[in-house]
């Protein structure tokens, strides 16, 4: 009777020595479901992409405001370049005035 009283005391020892283990390990799980859960509720991360989307909106807006300037910028210079173009060609045409007896 004695031997099997050791012997299912050893074995209860060792199944709360197991059950120990488990309940450490359960609790380090719901510590981290806990912390995982907390994080997904907090809003902070959204806020900061769509603070960064509006950012990045309006920084749009302003290079296609900079590239409209540079584009009536170089259109105004092309147009400058054909006129002065255009009046040297002009000018590099018109007969010479004649000089002369007959002019």
């Amino acid at each position: 009777a004695k031997e099997r009283y050791q012997q299912a005391s050893g074995g209860v020892t060792e199944r709360t020595r197991v059950l120990a283990e488990i309940s450490d390990e359960l609790e380090k799980v719901k510590q981290e479901m806990e912390e995982k859960g907390s994080s997904m509720s907090d809003g902070a991360p959204v806020v900061k992409i769509k603070q960064s989307l509006t950012k990045l909106k309006q920084e749009i807006i302003q290079m296609d405001v900079r590239i409209g300037v540079v584009e009536h910028t170089l259109l105004q210079a092309k147009l400058k370049e054909k006129s002065n173009m255009t009046r040297d060609m002009n000018a590099t045409n018109l007969p010479e005035p004649a000089t002369g007896p007959f002019a």
